[in-house]
């Protein structure tokens, strides 16, 4: 089969298309709850969502990840069965975790920050749809069908929430919170509804699985925890840490942040859901033809990511000011949180490309690092410069990991992936 630039692409072209419009309605979603809910409620609704997104990731057990490497490798035979056993397996923990949660929010939190107590339940009713949403979605991807994958995501949840606040214009009151969760919450039951259909549609055949396959899946999934939980922390910790610190008005001006500057990155996130099936299939037998096809298309979306990084530098204050005047503030929470995406593009996919040939185990070590580096400088920069101290944190955890990861691919698969 041809493995190139084109023919990916060809694959992908209709990902790529998907992506550019979640941006679309990522941008007018986070628009539309910063301005009607303000910056204190809108950082509050960011706060709650961000333990479901937090729990949705870990609650998996990595076994989201194994979907994406070992299902092309069961077709027809098999899949259905690990598919299976990793939501039985889900459900479980989704469901301890939200009585847990539940519990601590109504017997801990309503006393020392009682403002919170209702959103936090509220948003945690989301944690098994998100989940079994994320299940579908890396099932999808595993089979090659990535735009099954991203539209409940990326498109059907933000449409639905934007449609949802839309309709309530029609009535003479404002937007509360409580409201903006519980469109969230059916913005995720419909996205569910969808990748499940989807799924369905994938025509699996079903075979039970064998013993020894259940214990090889739990055992490849706690190594692919791991490497999720350290992901997860890092990604969330600055958030969740400012939401500790107390400064909820400021989790919604550093998350409006963080959207913008992942959109530096957004085209390394689209190259790596599109490689990722290709990685597990072709690593072993067309590696170097596969690191030459990576190897340009970093080269291309470093290009897109610097321009968009600059727009930022020029215009990043105008840009925030349209969420509300108050967001105007993260202006160098958002450069510096934009030159850690731009190193994460310059250095190319190599966790991806670590975890989908079999070195799942050395991506860990190096996260595990980068997450106690920004867990540490959280608890110490947040409260001496608030969301740029989280911004701090988060550029020099990153920067360790990609470089690290990228030494590793190195070393270990004579692989460069980078730019130069």
């Amino acid at each position: 089969m041809d493995l190139s630039i084109s023919h990916i692409l060809k694959k992908g072209g209709n990902s790529i298309i998907i992506q550019g419009i979640a941006m679309i309605l990522t941008l007018v979603l986070n628009w539309l709850l910063s301005n009607q809910l303000g910056a204190n409620n809108y950082g509050i609704y960011t706060y709650a969502f961000s333990w479901v997104y937090f729990f949705g990731s870990l609650s998996i057990l990595g076994l989201d990840s194994v979907l994406q490497r070992e299902l092309i490798k069961y077709i027809p035979e098999k899949a259905l069965g690990l598919i299976a056993f990793t939501r039985r397996i889900n459900t479980i923990i989704t469901t301890s975790i939200v009585i847990a949660f539940g519990l601590v929010v109504y017997f801990i939190i309503s006393i020392t920050a009682s403002h919170l107590t209702q959103p936090l339940i509220l948003a945690i009713i989301a944690l098994p749809l998100y989940s079994q949403l994320l299940i579908n979605k890396s099932t999808c991807i595993g089979l090659k069908a990535v735009e099954n994958a991203l539209i409940p995501e990326n498109i059907i949840r933000p449409l639905v929430i934007i449609i949802a606040i839309l309709l309530l214009n029609f009535y003479p009151q404002p937007l509360e919170i409580n409201n903006a969760i519980l469109f969230n919450l059916l913005a995720f039951f419909i996205a569910y509804l969808i990748s499940y259909l989807y799924t369905r549609k994938l025509n699996i055949k079903s075979a039970k699985p064998k013993i020894v396959e259940k214990q090889q899946w739990t055992s490849l999934g706690l190594t692919f925890f791991l490497l999720t939980a350290t992901i997860t922390i890092n990604s969330k910790a600055d958030i969740l840490m400012l939401g500790f610190f107390g400064e909820t008005a400021q989790v919604g001006i550093y998350n409006i942040a963080v959207k913008l500057a992942t959109f530096i990155a957004l085209p390394l996130v689209i190259v790596n859901q599109i490689i990722t099936p290709f990685v597990a299939e072709y690593f072993e037998s067309k590696q170097k033809q596969l690191a030459l096809v990576i190897k340009k298309s970093i080269r291309i979306i470093f290009l897109i990511g610097s321009i968009i990084a600059l727009i930022f530098v020029f215009s990043g204050e105008t840009i925030l000011s349209y969420f509300g005047k108050d967001f105007r503030t993260g202006y160098f929470t958002l450069i510096i949180l934009g030159v850690g995406q731009l190193i994460n593009l310059f250095v190319g996919p190599v966790g991806n490309v670590l975890t989908m040939s079999k070195y799942e185990n050395l991506a860990l070590k190096s996260m595990i690092w980068s997450t106690v580096i920004n867990i540490l400088l959280n608890l110490i920069l947040i409260p001496l410069y608030s969301i740029n101290g989280a911004a701090l944190a988060t550029f020099i955890s990153l920067v360790y990991w990609n470089i690290a990861q990228f030494i590793l691919v190195k070393k270990k698969l004579n692989m460069n992936l980078s730019v130069i």
